[in-house]
């Protein structure tokens, strides 16, 4: 089975990495992947995925339509059984033209919530899934939060696939990597260390992350808990660092340790005592995936997509997106776990249970076959 992925620019995050980490077993069951860059550029995951085994193809968009030529050639040369559309920037003419195209089967993954800014970009939204409808295309959304938002906005039912993560990779937070990364890190003994991931380079995606709450919760916090505090902030920043700035305004930057972009992630993990996101709005979090399925607890935001979360794991603290002293609350009450800790078993079992890069393999593998 042969089977083409739509996406932009390619970037180390979101449906990216479930098809690098599910590479090897779509292989094992006989599907041949190929990713097409709807974008200018291959992006910086581009030879991750080449490396995993996907061919790699790139055709710019054009507002006027002029990639759609390319796209019904490559699907007519390579006789694709399925297209999975990732992209929203022309999903239903993407449909359209697969379909005409004599490709099989068609699928639109929804990533997010959308929410039209007004009457006339909900009418143009629900007419593009319209278009993808007819050409036959099945829809699937990666939370419930999403199934919802889909159904009551646009009418679109959808089958929910749960976004997955690879428990090979993410296994239960190990003390001894734990100690071995603080050392790393130069991290003092008897620490609370708070991880958040997640990229910032651009205004948009600060607002999205919202690492400013944690950084306003630890200025927040008593004086006998703040000096025993450690954030390790792992991700991209904006040009200026603007974050930085904020710490340093608070008199809490040497509490904080700006990583970067890392691979490492499960060794982050296993070195923090809880895991942070503070996002004004999420489809449903990989990282938060990652986290689960390394044992380890979570402070989420109460926003669409993460109260999700609720439903699979249950131990699960919630904030108010908007109030530190909320989450330095949720802190404080957390503080006493400090130190190096084990993952928690119950919680990467509940995790396996619905979050599983099998789970989520096999649900796809589904819809892809179809009626086979």
């Amino acid at each position: 089975m042969k089977v083409l992925h739509i996406l932009y620019r390619l970037m180390p995050s979101g449906a990216e990495k479930m098809l690098a980490d599910s590479a090897d077993l779509f292989l094992q069951n006989g599907v041949e992947g190929t990713v097409l860059v709807n974008d200018t550029e291959y992006g910086p995951y581009a030879d991750t995925l080449r490396s995993k085994g996907y061919k790699i193809c790139k055709i710019p968009y054009s507002c006027y339509g002029r990639h759609l030529v390319g796209f019904w050639i490559l699907c007519r040369k390579e006789k694709f059984d399925a297209v999975h559309i990732h992209v929203i920037r022309g999903f239903a003419s993407f449909a359209a033209v697969a379909k005409l195209a004599g490709v099989r089967r068609i699928v639109k993954t929804f990533h997010g919530i959308f929410e039209p800014s007004g009457m006339v970009q909900a009418f143009m939204q629900r007419v593009r899934r319209w278009i993808a409808r007819l050409a036959g295309t099945d829809f699937v959304a990666i939370s419930k939060s999403v199934q919802e938002n889909e159904l009551r906005r646009f009418g679109i039912k959808t089958t929910l696939v749960w976004n997955f993560a690879d428990e090979r990779m993410f296994a239960l937070a190990d003390v001894g990597i734990g100690r071995k990364v603080r050392e790393e890190l130069n991290i003092p003994d008897g620490s609370f260390v708070l991880l958040t991931v997640g990229n910032c380079h651009s205004e948009g995606h600060m607002a999205i992350k919202n690492h400013a709450l944690v950084i306003k919760a630890i200025a927040l916090l008593p004086e006998e808990i703040k000096e025993r505090i450690v954030y390790l902030h792992a991700g991209s920043e904006m040009a200026g660092f603007p974050e930085r700035k904020l710490a340093e305004s608070l008199n809490v930057l040497r509490l904080i340790r700006f990583l970067g972009s890392r691979n490492d992630i499960w060794r982050l993990l296993c070195a923090s005592n809880e895991f942070v996101m503070t996002s004004s709005k999420e489809g449903i979090s990989i990282s938060c995936i990652e986290a689960a399925l390394s044992g380890r607890h979570m402070i989420l935001t109460h926003v669409p997509g993460l109260v999700d979360y609720a439903e699979v794991l249950l131990d699960v603290s919630y904030v108010d997106a908007r109030d530190p002293s909320v989450l330095a609350k949720a802190i404080e009450k957390r503080f006493h776990l400090h130190g190096v800790e084990p993952g928690n078993v119950s919680i990467r079992t509940a995790a396996m249970n619905v979050f599983s890069i099998k789970v989520g393999i096999e649900s796809l593998l589904k819809i892809y076959k179809g009626n086979e």
